[in-house]
């Protein structure tokens, strides 16, 4: 390749959630500052993405087109059912993305979560980048915990993914710490960098400007119930608007439920009508924001909205999703073992059990954060890792 900006290009495919891309968009945010004037394309097929996140400078997001609901799979678990879409989406997204490579020619390419892409997707890509840009380096980005050991190991067997990895890949970024889940063991992974808990890179809102901006009294602690896109969140606000009333009866709160955009419209109605006017209902809102005003935070055992929660010195009570992965529930008990998280798992879920964790963390005061979830110490790490593969390819 010619001397030019780096061009970055960063795959991110969330299935029912929103964290890889915000993932990519922080990642994109902080290369583009540490490798000036270099141009950064997302590639992403949730259209609940756009508009949702600003963009960094010299950055965009390409959506691609996908027509695949999102419902619960043979399993019972919510997922994209990617299986109930026409083929031709699949093969339209596969081509449109290796076209884009071979006009893009990134220098390197960043994947989230699926080393092959959503069915495989990426793996025309991958043939020609190492036909056509063998100097292109592609990197694969895990999160903390994908999921148990025997889960991912048997799942990666069965689709190949060791071979796509050793044959295409030159690293594995982990955006966790070993010393809380050993992901290059269980996975039995091998050239791992661990990076680090990797949160926004964000001034701490003024929590007395946004409780004025609300008219919320300074005395009264916000309760923040969350559930990431939403795509999965009734259960656990349905849960706690049962439990708000047992809460208001020992201690004067102010609840803001953020239901997620990619909750079901059913769901949010459902939800609407039983709140009545005992909370502040929204559809989306700045849940980082939110969570930095808030006393305690509520949500689910994603990534992205625990980690959060952490790294602004909340420690969260989790209700983590039931899968066949165990991946939330997993990282629920690795962080309570810590002191960094509460855990209440759905079926233990009753008003009075939700009603006493609330209560006991609003008499608890800001916890400090721990150093791994410093979101400068992540990055430095990501970029340490990347630019000896970038100077390999970019001079």
């Amino acid at each position: 390749m010619a001397a030019s900006s780096p061009r970055l290009l960063f795959y991110c495919q969330d299935g029912a959630g929103l964290g890889h891309v915000r993932r990519a968009i922080t990642l994109a945010a902080h290369l583009g500052d540490v490798l000036l004037g270099a141009e950064s394309l997302i590639l992403t097929r949730s259209a609940a993405n756009l508009g949702l996140f600003a963009l960094p400078p010299r950055c965009d997001i390409v959506k691609l087109p996908s027509l695949a609901p999102l419902g619960p799979d043979a399993q019972g678990e919510l997922r994209t059912l990617v299986d109930e879409e026409p083929p031709r989406y699949l093969r339209l997204r596969a081509a449109l993305i290796r076209e884009l490579v071979h006009e893009f020619r990134p220098h390197l390419v960043h994947v989230d979560n699926e080393p092959q892409g959503l069915g495989g997707e990426l793996l025309p890509a991958l043939a020609a980048l190492r036909a056509e840009c063998p100097e292109t380096a592609l990197v694969f980005g895990l999160r903390d915990i994908r999921g148990t050991g025997a889960h991912v190991r048997h799942s990666w067997s069965e689709r190949n993914i060791y071979t796509t990895l050793d044959e295409h890949y030159r690293a594995i970024l982990v955006y966790g710490e070993r010393d809380v889940f050993d992901v290059a063991g269980e996975y039995g992974l091998r050239g791992v960098t661990y990076c680090g808990y990797l949160t926004p890179v964000r001034s701490c809102p003024d929590a007395a400007a946004w409780r004025e901006e609300r008219s919320i009294s300074g005395a009264t602690p916000v309760i923040a119930v969350t559930a990431g896109s939403g795509a999965d969140g009734l259960l656990v606000m349905q849960a706690y608007l049962r439990a708000l009333p047992l809460i208001l009866g020992r201690v004067a709160v102010h609840t803001v439920m953020v239901t997620g955009p990619l909750m079901p419209s059913a769901h949010r109605d459902l939800l609407k009508a039983a709140a009545g006017g005992l909370l502040t209902l929204r559809e989306t809102l700045d849940t980082y924001a939110l969570m930095a005003a808030a006393r305690v935070v509520v949500c689910r055992g994603g990534y992205n909205s625990v980690a959060e929660a952490i790294a602004l010195g909340r420690i969260p009570l989790v209700i983590p999703r039931r899968t066949r992965s165990g991946e939330q529930a997993l990282r629920a008990a690795l962080f309570a073992e810590r002191g960094w998280c509460r855990t209440l798992a759905e079926e233990s879920l009753t008003p009075e059990r939700l009603a006493d964790e609330v209560v006991k963390l609003c008499e608890h005061g800001p916890a400090p954060v721990p150093p791994l979830f410093q979101p400068a110490q992540a990055l430095d790490r990501i970029a340490a890792a990347l630019r000896p593969l970038l100077a390999d390819g970019h001079g």
